[in-house]
């Protein structure tokens, strides 16, 4: 490639006539401040040299080699730069808006503060590169490498990420406000304090990420796996930000031991997502949507919300603690020793508020006049039991066996009793409000007399029930 020296370009640019440099040596070359405006630099070779301030605009600079040039406050407004070597570069401050750069290979270059609004970085490689403040209004990063990038405070609203990987970026109060990230990788990526409202992220790979503090107003997660990602309060003035008045939507997200203790998830529509194993400690969950949701081993220690009117979603182990400092007369344990013995137990008056009893066989066991608010029974078998004047406020009863059990004159207020069998139950003078009977069998049920307040029958099977 042929060399040529700084004067010689001053020459050139003096004609008045578009500067041809294609395949030209310029490596170390001083062109700080020069005007290249649609200059041809076309496969050039410009290694470590000087263009801060230098006006290319519309300049061709495409397969162009600029590593380690110091392009610092340059004017590349229009310019093209497909498949160029830029890496270590430094674009600290410079305007590419509108630029092409498909292709190009930014990794760790200097991009702090640059303009890159509008600007066509499709499949470009970014690794490791330093955009910390920079504009990228409207960017196009679909497929882009963006793994291991400092975005930190950038500005990325309505940019089209689609397929990017994102991996282990550090967008710390970074703007994604009505950006597309479907299908990212956004695995270990730090989004702590990051504007997501509107974004879509539909697809995406979240695991490990940080979204502690981060807004999703308006976001649509469906799809995305979230494994082990923390929206948990570690701040009392920081809080995954979901406003009640949004649907939030995680529909069919994978949760599966996110931590997402504390945040706000009111309105969200988690229908058959995956929280298994998640920590929902403290989490407000007020209006959600658990249509068909995995709750397996989910701690909802203090959640709010998780109570009647929601559809049955899919539970096992369900840790949830009574919010209640009741004095007990038994522990889960003892009662595990008492009906060794055989079914039929008497436990007439006893107080087992916020016992996990799940999964438990209590046939035909007397519970006449127990209070059991807030007691975990789901799966149990009750068939048979007696439950008269029994306080069951605020018990998980989602498929327990309670055929034949007595129930007359029992206090259910808020109570889950999502696909429990009750064929046959007695539930004379009982007081059902706010009880949710979804899927739930009343086949033969008698409720003669019953007070019902909001009682939900959606899907419930009625036939032969009396009182209804």
């Amino acid at each position: 490639m042929a060399k040529i020296t700084r004067e010689e370009i001053i020459k050139l640019i003096d004609k008045s006539v578009a500067v041809k440099l294609a395949q030209y040596d310029l490596s170390g070359a001083d062109l700080s401040g020069a005007d290249l405006s649609g200059a041809d630099l076309t496969d050039a070779i410009l290694t470590g040299a000087n263009l801060t301030g230098a006006n290319l605009i519309g300049a061709y600079l495409i397969e162009s080699k600029l590593r380690g040039a110091n392009l610092t406050g340059t004017n590349l407004i229009g310019a093209y730069l497909n498949e160029s070597k830029l890496r270590g570069a430094s674009l600290l401050g410079a305007n590419l808006t509108g630029a092409d750069l498909e292709g190009a290979y930014l990794t760790e270059a200097n991009l702090s503060g640059a303009n890159l609004s509008g600007t066509n970085l499709f499949e470009a490689d970014l690794r490791e590169a330093n955009l910390t403040g920079a504009d990228l209004t409207g960017a196009h990063l679909s497929g882009t490498n963006l793994s291991g990038a400092a975005l930190s405070r950038a500005k990325l609203t309505g940019a089209n990420l689609y397929l990017a990987d994102l991996s282990k970026a550090d967008l710390n109060g970074a703007d994604l406000n009505g950006a597309n990230l479907s299908g990212a990788n956004l695995s270990g990526a730090n989004f702590r304090g990051a504007n997501l409202s509107g974004a879509r992220i539909t697809g995406a790979d979240l695991t490990d990420a940080r979204l502690t503090g981060a807004n999703l107003t308006g976001a649509n997660l469906s799809r995305a796996k979230l494994i082990g990602a923390d929206l948990s309060l570690k701040h009392k003035k920081i809080i995954a930000r979901i406003p009640r008045t949004t649907q939030y939507d995680l529909s069919g997200a994978d949760l599966t031991g996110a931590d997402l203790s504390k945040a706000n998830l009111s309105e969200a529509n988690l229908s058959g997502a995956n929280l298994s194993r998640a920590k929902l400690t403290g989490a407000d969950l007020n209006g959600a949507n658990l249509y068909g949701a995995k709750l397996r081993g989910t701690d909802l220690s203090g959640a709010k919300g998780i109570v009647y009117k929601f559809p049955y979603p899919e539970i096992e182990s369900l840790h949830y603690r009574s919010r209640i400092n009741t004095k007990k007369n038994m522990t889960r344990e003892d009662l595990i020793k008492l009906i060794a013995v055989g079914d039929g137990v008497n436990l007439a008056g006893a107080d087992l508020s916020g016992l996990d009893l799940s999964g438990l066989n209590l046939t035909r066991v007397n519970l006449k006049g127990a209070t059991l608010i807030d007691v975990n029974l789901s799966e149990a078998n009750l068939s048979g039991a007696n439950l008269s004047s029994a306080t069951l406020s605020g018990a998980n009863l989602i498929s327990a066996n309670l055929t034949g059990a007595n129930l007359m004159y029992a206090q259910l207020a808020g109570v889950i009793l999502w696909k429990a069998d009750l064929t046959g139950a007695d539930l004379t003078g009982a007081t059902l409000t706010y009880v949710d009977l979804l899927g739930a069998n009343l086949t033969g049920a008698d409720l003669t007399g019953s007070k019902r307040i909001s009682v939900n029958l959606t899907g419930a099977n009625i036939r032969g029930a009396k009182g209804l």
